[in-house]
């Protein structure tokens, strides 16, 4: 997308299922429609099952850390 600017916000969110729901919530206000997430052990998967239900197209990626 030519000209389209890339703005960055960063917010917090708690653990908890009160705290996890408000997060489509605000995606949606803000327009989103990807959502990328780092598979790290079992974390990332409450998160999945919350925006699984939105309008939401997730991207799961796998990370490989190499140490030299």
């Amino acid at each position: 997308m030519a000209g389209s600017k890339v703005e960055r916000e960063v917010r917090t969110f708690a653990t908890t299922t009160s705290g996890l729901l408000a997060l489509p919530e605000w995606l949606s206000s803000l327009g989103t429609t990807y959502v990328a997430m780092a598979a790290t052990g079992v974390y990332w998967r409450p998160v999945r099952n919350i925006l699984s239900d939105g309008e939401f197209e997730l991207i799961l990626a796998k990370i490989f850390w190499h140490t030299v």
